[in-house]
């Protein structure tokens, strides 16, 4: 975390709730893997473990690069990322390069970094979003495909990878492209923050990353209504993309970034089952889900559904 090589910091938005040994984990993959001059910022959303003694130690041994927030109630992932975001620009301005959200059971590659500053400076990024993959290095999703809608029962869903997609190993060869599909580690410029805006917080947990990428494709609940209208309701699922045909102004440019390679690896041990189960509640995903069809007028659903 010494080397610098843009005179704008890049900074890491990292949030925690236990599961400290993620944590550690995290942290110890970005020191390990930055080239950049880079800082991290964690806002805990009411650890109980000793997540706060590691954060008041890291910070103790990078001073310069680490601070450290505190919120005494669940914030939740938007309301998290949001008052890292605020504090972010209430420290730097809009004097920084990007600030990439993790979550802390995301590891970090080597080259991670300066591949999302690649990105921005080659192809005017606002949003870099990463090559995500699984622990196996399958990839997490498509990236080509993006967004997929049924306009007729008015569903909207993440197309996945799949196994008739060919070997991980043949998949890595994609290229930097153009998508419509920001998600939860994603990395956004000082200009995306001015011209689109915070998290809708009517997300607690679940969509979060769905309704931050339709804001940032300049749609809305009428889009869709109208889409729909127009199209008389077609069967099955189609891309986004190619239902709006061009015929929107997106906000911003989303740029994904396969050098900016990021693995998920979210353990479903017997450690984190009670974690899960609070993070998690039915309920909580309901309301979630419940309030993104309100908004936008059509239901998001996983790839299980």
């Amino acid at each position: 975390m010494t080397k610098k090589y843009s005179s704008r910091p890049g900074i890491i938005s990292i949030l925690t709730l236990d599961r400290l040994g993620l944590t550690e984990r995290a942290v110890n993959s970005i020191l390990k893997n930055s080239s950049e001059d880079v800082k991290m910022v964690f806002l805990d959303n009411g650890s109980k473990d000793k997540t706060l003694e590691y954060l008041g130690d890291l910070k103790s041994q990078y001073p310069a690069n680490v601070k450290v927030l505190q919120s005494p109630i669940n914030l939740g992932v938007a309301g998290g990322r949001n008052e890292i975001l605020k504090d972010v620009i209430k420290a730097q301005g809009y004097d920084f390069n990007w600030v990439l959200n993790l979550d802390n059971d995301c590891l970090v590659h080597k080259g991670y970094d300066e591949a999302i500053t690649h990105a921005i400076q080659e192809e005017s990024a606002d949003v870099v979003c990463p090559k995500l993959i699984q622990p196996d290095g399958s990839p997490f999703y498509n990236a080509n495909m993006g967004f997929m809608i049924d306009l007729k029962n008015k569903k909207l869903k993440l197309e996945y990878e799949t196994s008739e997609q060919g070997t991980p190993q043949k998949r890595s060869g994609i290229s930097r492209l153009e998508t419509d599909v920001i998600l939860g580690t994603s990395a956004k410029t000082p200009r995306y923050i001015k011209n689109v805006g915070f998290y809708d917080e009517g997300h607690k947990v679940g969509w979060e990353d769905f309704s931050v990428s339709l804001k940032t494709l300049g749609l809305t609940k009428e889009s869709f209504e109208y889409w729909a209208k127009e199209r008389n309701n077609p069967e099955g699922w189609i891309s986004l993309t190619e239902l709006m045909n061009g015929e929107n102004i997106p906000l911003a440019k989303i740029i994904f970034e396969p050098d900016c390679l990021i693995t998920h690896d979210h353990p479903m041990t017997e450690e984190y089952q009670d974690y899960e189960a609070i993070r998690r509640k039915k309920q909580t995903i309901k309301e979630s889900t419940d309030h993104f069809e309100k908004v936008w007028g059509v239901r998001p659903v996983s790839r299980r559904d």
